[in-house]
């Protein structure tokens, strides 16, 4: 066997790989988040969510309701790690914010437990 068809062979056993990967993984709908601010935002996303009763009534002033929260607000959110604290015991607590418009800034925290989320408080800020 040549070099020619070492190449060749390769090259058909890449691309039929790929065609497994790329079936098997659209098929399930897979994300790869490896950061930690993507990992933690789609960990939100998958579990049960429950807001405070004071993240409730925080919403209502605002004008929005929980599913504007978790569509519009959550998948934009940057978690900040430095004043979070992610390993606490029982549920890890996290703090976020995420830009509304070009002057508010959405600001919040929640904590993840093992089952659900838990949104503790939420505030705009203007910049």
């Amino acid at each position: 066997m040549n070099l020619t068809q070492r190449f060749i062979r390769f090259f058909v056993g890449f691309f039929l790989g790929c065609l497994i990967v790329a079936f098997f993984l659209t098929k399930k709908s897979a994300k790869c988040n490896y950061l930690p601010n993507q990992r933690v935002v789609s960990e939100v996303d998958f579990r049960k969510k429950q807001l405070s009763p004071q993240a409730d009534l925080q919403l209502k002033a605002l004008k929005l309701d929980s599913s504007d929260l978790y569509k519009r607000i959550m998948p934009l959110a940057k978690i900040d790690f430095k004043n979070s604290s992610p390993r606490k015991l029982p549920c890890g607590f996290y703090k976020f914010s995420s830009t509304l418009s070009a002057d508010s800034i959405f600001t919040g925290e929640f904590s993840k437990c093992d089952k659900q989320n838990l949104v503790i408080f939420l505030k705009i800020e203007k910049k």
